[in-house]
């Protein structure tokens, strides 16, 4: 082999190739996008996660709030039924009294004791119907009994919004994990969609906005 021809063959080896030169450059800032690219939409499925977290909380407390409110709103209507039971026994003998005393006219002391048990008898009637003193009258029971079930329907309402929350950043997270593997912004973009609909929902159960 002659000089030029062995400098030349040299020459070859040191002299890179102009495409495999400009290629290099390119597959690396490939792999350095895709690499930040997972990174972004990690974060992005650690944010939903924390999200789902709240979200699950929150329709906890409301299925919870909305049992206990039940049970209270039963155990009130019982104890209407038990005032109500005793008001009308009360009643019957007021009246079986009053009857005696229109029609068998008794003569003093027995008179003085009926009309005694008669004011008595009275007085439970009223008693049973309304004693703002304590809150267990007829009255105040039923406003009681319908407080609880005024809140038990809100809280179910708040628990209808919160688990539709629930199930759609579900959906978001998998569509998030997804895209870290297929490298697609649109798939991401359709998590991002879904996230704020899930979002919307979650202010609609604490703010009571919209009835579902």
């Amino acid at each position: 082999m002659s000089g030029s021809a062995f400098e030349a063959h040299e020459a070859s080896h040191i002299v890179p190739v102009p495409h495999e030169h400009e290629a290099a450059p390119t597959e690396d800032h490939a792999r350095e996008q895709a690499e930040r690219f997972r990174k972004v939409v990690a974060l992005w499925v650690a944010v939903l996660a924390v999200l789902l977290a709240i979200t699950a909380m929150s329709h906890e407390q409301a299925a919870r709030h909305a049992v206990l409110d039940n049970i209270h709103a039963s155990d009130t209507y019982n104890f209407f039924q038990a005032k109500n039971i005793r008001q009308t026994a009360n009643q019957i003998a007021a009246n079986e009294v009053e009857a005696l005393l229109v029609m068998e006219n008794p003569a003093e002391p027995v008179r003085g004791q009926l009309e005694t048990q008669l004011a008595g008898y009275e007085a439970n009637v009223r008693r049973y119907e309304s004693e703002p003193e304590t809150g267990e009258g007829k009255q105040e029971l039923l406003v009681t009994a319908r407080g609880y079930e005024a809140s038990r329907d809100l809280a179910l309402i708040q628990a209808h919004s919160f688990i539709y929350a629930q199930v759609l950043l579900q959906i978001a997270i998998v569509l998030g994990s997804v895209s870290i593997l297929a490298l697609h912004k649109g798939v991401v973009a359709a998590s991002g969609v879904l996230a704020v609909a899930a979002l919307l929902l979650l202010a609609n159960g604490y703010l009571d906005i919209y009835h579902l």
